[in-house]
Parts: structure tokens; C-alpha cells; sequence
């Protein structure tokens, strides 16, 4: 399950992630992201996994085309798990030029919410 987060402010995406996901929970995301992206030139994103189980074959193949294509849309993410996996996928994305990315445990939400604002 994928839900929308109000972070109340426009250029951030914040999502929350639980259980599985498939290929079809990723289109209203991804929907998302190119509706934040005609706003605005560099958008933020808040991300919390929890009980994460993983991703079905074709949500990885999506999320793989997808984020090829958008990673350079991004300045800053916030990823606040307690799933190992996860995290290790978030650092990885740190990698990439341009991207600031900042791993939070679930107990520090808040501090994620204000370093994602800032």
C-alpha cells in the first residue's frame, strides 16, 4: 500500500509505504511526481517504509525505467525506515550527483520531517 502524505509544503512528495508493492500502486506515484515536477524544477521527497515486504517483479522493472529517466529531478530525500534493505537502497541513492539523501530510523520522523523542510 502506497499513501500520500501532506507535508504541507509544494515541493515536497511525501508517501508512506507498507506490505508489497506492485507494479500498479506505482502509477499514482509516478502520476504524482510528474504533476510536482511541471511546478517545480527540483522537487524533495519524504519516504516512510515501514513493514516493508519488498516489490513484486514488475514494480521493480518500473521503478527501475522510472527512476533512470527522473533521478536528476530530485535535490533531497528523506527515508525513514527500520527495514535494513531499504536503507542500504537509500544510500545507494545518495550516490548519485546532485542527490542528498538522509536515512532517519522510524522513531525519527520528526527530525526527518524538519530536515526535509530545511
Amino acid at each position: 500500500m502506497i499513501k500520500a502524505l501532506d507535508l504541507n509544503d509544494d515541493r515536497i512528495l511525501g508517501y508512506r509505504i507498507e506490505g508489497k508493492i506492485t507494479a500498479a500502486e506505482l502509477k499514482p506515484l509516478f502520476a504524482r511526481v510528474e504533476e510536482k515536477k511541471r511546478e517545480h524544477k527540483k522537487m524533495r521527497v519524504y519516504a516512510e517504509y515501514v513493514r516493508m515486504n519488498g516489490l513484486s517483479l514488475g514494480a521493480i522493472w518500473e521503478d527501475i525505467k522510472f527512476d533512470i529517466t527522473h533521478f536528476t529531478d530530485f535535490e533531497k530525500v528523506a527515508v525513514v525506515t527500520d527495514t535494513d534493505w531499504v536503507g542500504i537502497t537509500g544510500k545507494a541513492a545518495g550516490l548519485i550527483p546532485g542527490l542528498e539523501v538522509r536515512l532517519f530510523s522510524c522513531s525519527e520522523q520528526e527530525q526527518a520531517h524538519e530536515w526535509i523542510k530545511a
